[in-house]
């Protein structure tokens, strides 16, 4: 993944840092709750938060606090933790929704916490109970970030609010994501919503709580909202991209599993719009379809690819990531330059990565 000159010295003096106040706050939590029973609970939430992953939410907020002048450190590693709470929290549920078993090279949660009560008889409806749980202590633990982070308290509120307005919109585009895929043909305009839902708003509220934090005016904040948003779209589709046509070795999770889940993304859709009378029914016969071979999963590829629903997907990707990048120009003068650019390379890095 290529991340620009700006962002790879960032994420490599900041990343560090972000996983070190993340073991932190976790290790503090588990201190206070293993009295009651519940430290090989927090052991599974830990081990899962600290998997890996890219930290791209929390080195966003923090790069937006940087660019608008904010300088109290200590206080923004701890805020810009809510984000990343909030991500793995969706994380959490949308594999027990999808189904999925794997996440990032390991168990996913609901499967990793089947065996934690000793002496129960349905693991797996123990690790979805548990996974419910989890993805809900995540959530709490995100305001809690917010809450101890040692911000003003106007400022932590007005946080708290657009964290919440985030969580909303994660819960709609699930439903929308939920709906849409058993839907024939959705049209584009749901699908990019749905997206925006789904990945567009958590990076918006990302870059708008670092933004808040450090005291950045509305117009900026709308401004900066709205680069988040683009980007979380483009990744969003990059992400869909990759999943048809990615190296499982590399991206952590079996390739075409979006479409046996039926999922509409816009390469789907965008090709099922394109593709002639046979080419649509063999999509849609694949849609959805778990026991989906190596060799019709191919052809959808080819598919996809034919019609020209790859080209355009990607285009639009693109487009995204121009627009971001024209939201961020107009920030000039108004917040840190050094640090727009690290933003700059963010918008950039969204495409064009393999995981």
């Amino acid at each position: 993944m290529d991340l620009g000159p700006a962002l790879t010295e960032f994420v490599e003096n900041y990343k560090p840092k972000i996983d070190a106040r993340l073991q932190e706050f976790l290790e503090s939590r588990e201190e206070d709750l293993s009295k009651k029973g519940f430290s090989g609970y927090y052991d599974l939430l830990r081990d899962y938060v600290s998997r890996g992953g890219k930290r791209l939410r929390p080195i966003s907020c923090l790069a937006s606090y940087l660019a608008f002048g904010g300088n109290r450190m200590d206080e923004i590693l701890t805020a810009s933790l809510s984000v990343e709470f909030l991500h793995n929290s969706s994380l959490i549920h949308d594999d027990i929704m999808d189904r999925s078993n794997k996440r990032r090279g390991g168990p996913a949660f609901h499967v990793a916490a089947s065996n934690l009560i000793p002496g129960v008889d349905d693991g797996g409806h123990l690790g979805i109970s548990l996974g419910i749980l989890g993805g809900d202590s995540l959530l709490e633990m995100g305001v809690g970030a917010l809450i101890s982070s040692g911000f003003p308290a106007e400022k932590v509120n007005s946080a708290i609010s657009t964290f919440v307005s985030a969580y909303r919109k994660l819960i709609e585009g699930q439903i929308l994501d939920l709906a849409l895929s058993r839907s024939v043909s959705p049209s584009e305009d749901e699908v990019l919503r749905m997206l925006y839902l789904k990945t567009g708003a958590l990076l918006e509220a990302s870059l708008t709580i670092g933004g808040i934090l450090a005291g950045a005016g509305d117009e900026e904040l709308r401004r900066v909202g709205r680069v988040g948003k683009r980007i979380g779209i483009a990744f969003q589709i990059w992400d869909d991209y990759l999943g048809l046509y990615g190296d499982p070795a590399v991206t952590g999770k079996p390739v075409g599993s979006d479409v046996r889940e039926g999922k509409r993304t816009l390469l789907v859709v965008k090709a099922l719009e394109l593709a002639d009378l046979d080419g649509r029914s063999l999509l849609l016969s694949a849609l959805g379809n778990e026991s989906l071979t190596e060799e019709d999963l191919e052809r959808v590829r080819e598919i996809v690819r034919e019609v020209g629903a790859l080209d355009y997907s990607l285009g639009v990707a693109e487009e995204l990531v121009g627009e971001a990048l024209a939201e961020l120009e107009s920030l000039r003068g108004s917040a840190n330059d050094s640090h727009l650019e690290v933003l700059r390379d963010l918008c950039r890095s969204v495409i064009g990565r393999n995981r």
